[in-house]
């Protein structure tokens, strides 16, 4: 590491990354990703600098710059983020997909409102292909584990999760759609 304080140049990749920051953002990045890249770029300039070869702030920025350019050009990186649909994020009348996903069974003492929402659930789940109805069924109805729900289907937890989100991603704009109509 030699002589070379990394945190005494961090300003390098604060300026690396603004450069690319309106670019970054069409492929999922943030600043903060590319700073957290970015620094990568900076150890690994840190490790390989040779004082007898020039200035350091001119061999960082090289390194960081290119750090940040591989990572942009990595294809599995080129989706741009989706907002992840919170259990937890109101719908239009104010409950969350967990209460209108918990308890589909009518019960004596729900009014109007309750009945129609439980509805227009039941509508926006068939909605959904019949994979994502299943893990969707299990995962809220069955109250399984993604692994429990991956070992009954065939393929791994993290596999489910994604399903599962994407189903999420499904069913809440299929109500917010069935609301808005």
């Amino acid at each position: 590491m030699g002589s070379v304080n990394p945190a005494d140049h961090i300003g390098i990749v604060g300026a690396v990354a603004k450069r690319y920051v309106r670019h970054a953002a069409t492929l999922g990045f943030e600043l903060g990703d590319l700073m957290s890249i970015g620094t990568i770029g900076l150890m690994k300039a840190v490790e390989r600098f040779d004082p007898s070869r020039g200035k350091f702030r001119t061999y960082a920025f090289y390194w960081v710059e290119a750090e940040i350019q591989k990572q942009l050009r990595t294809p599995t990186r080129r989706r741009k983020r989706r907002p992840t649909v919170s259990l937890d994020a109101p719908t239009a009348d104010g409950l969350t997909l967990h209460d209108l996903l918990a308890d589909q069974k009518p019960s004596p003492f729900d009014d109007t409102a309750t009945v129609q929402r439980r509805e227009r659930v039941r509508s926006a789940l068939k909605g959904l292909r019949e994979r994502d109805r299943r893990i969707v069924r299990m995962a809220f109805f069955d109250e399984m584990t993604l692994a429990q729900i991956g070992d009954v289907i065939g393929v791994c937890r993290e596999r489910v999760r994604q399903i599962l989100e994407s189903a999420l991603d499904h069913l809440y704009l299929r109500l917010s759609c069935l609301e808005q109509s």
